[in-house]
């Protein structure tokens, strides 16, 4: 079962752009073990970490504990759909090479 807090933390981590723990732990000041371990269930963010993490995604702490936003479902399905359409016109023209190549031969 999924912890919707720990969901909401990483959903918002996502949404701020931040490409993996990593990256945010470098920006949060917070430990990128202690975040893998939040994420793993094995843990639990103090209040004090907690008003760090709102800090570095201008929300607050409350908001952590709300459910999730449909609008942040929206937009990874709009992410979702621009990395397909990119995908499609790559595929287009490596087929329109290929295409090419087979007829000079």
């Amino acid at each position: 079962m999924t912890d919707p807090l720990i969901d909401n933390i990483q959903q918002r981590i996502f949404d701020a752009g931040f490409p993996n723990v990593e990256a945010f732990a470098e920006r949060s000041g917070i430990r990128a073990e202690t975040l893998t371990k939040w994420i793993q269930g094995k843990s639990r963010p103090s209040r004090k970490s907690l008003e760090k993490l709102a800090a570095v995604l201008e929300c607050s702490v409350e908001d952590f504990k709300k459910k999730v936003v449909d609008d942040a479902a929206g937009a990874d399905k709009d992410r979702t759909i621009e990395r397909l359409k990119k995908l499609v016109k790559l595929q287009e023209r490596l087929i329109e090479k290929l295409e090419g190549l087979l007829a000079d031969r």
